[in-house]
């Protein structure tokens, strides 16, 4: 009843449920399965950071958590990995949880979901392609559709980023026509659809979808929403100036927001033709950028931040200090003539192309 309290749920009557969910502590025992259902809540309301202690500390207590309970906890860490946007704990989640795993498991439809979806967060995963039609075929033959429109979320999002717009836009739609209700966590592909729309153009089509995503916002309001609408509102607004309307969407952007929507904002801008004018409107007078060359260590840098990783991560990736990790992209902001993540990013994909 909590869950469904906090999904917006309408199907109960009228119910007293507490769905005040406290900081979670790790030094409280209480039973396992309570334990279980307080971190879907948690990640459900964000709170991903308070969910990935709270796990590790129930995985590393005495007496040793059973078997089947520790594959509900590890599949909630991939899970809140993924909601909160981190594609390498994801992908770190994904390796402990699969260690866990007994020789000759079947691996069931539900499982490949979360895999798929791990796997979608990482623009160098090429198997979430693979998984997305593993899983399908296997709610065809087993006649279990339920999740067919969960899969079409990440193969749309797929083809997004492979530029097949028009194929986005289909199997986008599909997805939504998939699900009943209205399901907040559906939410996180109307700004896909929107982009994709507005990409193949269809513009009208785009704007009207904003406005229902707006609404839809506004009844299950969450960091994600703020960030997929700031998204959404600088595509919709990028004919007219592209560049201005990305740095208001950056400018909604917290250092501690999640690095898949801050690469999800970074692509949004190179494919609506900001990011050419981006770097010619910020670039560094010629007196300041004599030197272009990065020494390896900036690039080893700089390949970090491409992956998505934010600062503290790449600290710990490369042992160095976070004050160091500050130092070198500063410098390499220098260099470069660039003065943000998300312009060096834009730099780096201008000049690959």
């Amino acid at each position: 009843m909590r869950l469904l309290d906090e999904l917006g749920s309408d199907t109960l009557t009228e119910v007293t449920v507490d769905t005040g969910v406290a900081a979670l502590q790790p030094d409280v025992e209480v039973p396992i399965e309570q334990a279980v259902l307080e971190l879907s809540v948690a990640i459900l309301r964000e709170e991903y950071a308070a969910a990935r202690r709270r796990i590790r500390w129930l995985l590393d207590g005495t007496p040793r958590v059973a078997p089947l309970w520790r594959d509900h906890l590890l599949c909630l860490l991939v899970t809140a990995e993924v909601r909160g946007g981190d594609p390498l704990g994801a992908r770190e989640a994904v390796a402990a949880w699969r260690r866990e795993w007994v020789d000759g498991r079947t691996t069931d439809v539900a499982t490949i979901l979360v895999l798929a979806s791990a796997a979608a967060l990482d623009p160098f995963d090429a198997q979430a392609g693979d998984l997305v039609r593993q899983g399908r075929e296997l709610c065809r033959r087993e006649g279990t559709p339920t999740l067919l429109p969960w899969f079409a979320v990440i193969e749309g999002g797929l083809a997004l980023n492979e530029g097949r717009y028009d194929d986005a836009v289909s199997t986008m739609r599909a997805a939504r026509e998939g699900i009943e209700a209205e399901d907040p966590a559906l939410l996180r592909v109307d700004a896909d659809l929107i982009e994709a729309l507005w990409l193949s153009g269809r513009h009208a089509e785009a704007e009207h979808e904003l406005r229902g995503f707006e609404q839809a916002a506004l009844r299950s309001p969450r960091r994600w929403t703020t960030l997929a609408l700031a998204r959404s509102r600088a595509v919709c607004a990028s004919d007219r100036d592209a560049a201005r309307a990305f740095r208001t969407a950056e400018a909604v952007y917290r250092t501690d927001d999640a690095p898949s929507e801050r690469r999800r904002l970074a692509r949004a801008r190179e494919r609506c033709g900001a990011g050419e004018e981006r770097i010619v409107l910020r670039r560094l007078p010629r007196a300041e950028t004599h030197d272009r060359t990065l020494t390896p260590q900036e690039r080893d840098v700089v390949a970090l931040v491409e992956k998505g990783l934010r600062n503290r991560e790449i600290a710990a990736s490369l042992f160095l200090s976070l004050r160091t990790v500050e130092l070198r992209l500063t410098g390499i902001y220098r260099k470069l003539g660039v003065t943000s993540r998300a312009h060096l990013i834009a730099r780096l994909h201008n000049a690959a192309s």
